[in-house]
């Protein structure tokens, strides 16, 4: 059974989130990006949707004792730590998109409030595959790994940076 980690945010760094939040929703927009590409959102689904992932990468860094380098203006054409993506869900699936590379590590997270829980990970090219594909929200069709099937996060040099 894989055992998660957990991270409880700092007052310091939920306002880190937010300020992150509003400059990479504010730089999106400013290069004209289309930030309803994968379904239409709301601009308050839109914000909630960043702060999420935003939380995620900043634990993520936090847990490793690692200063966090705010990925704006990356859009997903560099990993999250510069190793892996973080993805951060309400869901106990980590999920991938047509768009996500097969060749980088998924990390998934999920939030209860200030806590972010860290599940386990695994390779784009091993959620991509047929058994866990599907669109259960009618929006996008995805990939759906259940913790389940991630590999255990043990923080030695081979998922770190």
């Amino acid at each position: 059974m894989i055992q998660p980690h957990h991270y409880e945010l700092s007052a310091q760094e939920m306002q880190m989130v937010i300020d992150s939040t509003i400059l990479r929703i504010s730089e999106s927009y400013r290069q004209k990006h289309n930030p309803a590409t994968t379904y239409e959102r709301t601009l308050s689904q839109l914000f909630e949707e960043n702060i999420m992932g935003c939380k995620g990468e900043i634990a993520w860094a936090g847990i490793r004792g690692v200063p966090w380098h705010n990925p704006v203006n990356e859009f997903h054409n560099i990993p999250d730590d510069g190793v892996n993506e973080i993805r951060t869900t309400r869901t106990k699936y980590l999920i991938n998109r047509n768009n996500d590379a097969k060749d980088r590590r998924y990390v998934l997270a999920t939030i209860d409030g200030h806590i972010v829980t860290f599940h386990g990970w695994a390779w784009g090219k091993d959620i991509q595959v047929d058994k866990y594909y599907g669109n259960p929200h009618g929006h996008r069709p995805c990939w759906m790994m259940p913790i389940k099937d991630l590999r255990q996060i043990t923080f030695k040099k081979d998922l770190v940076k």
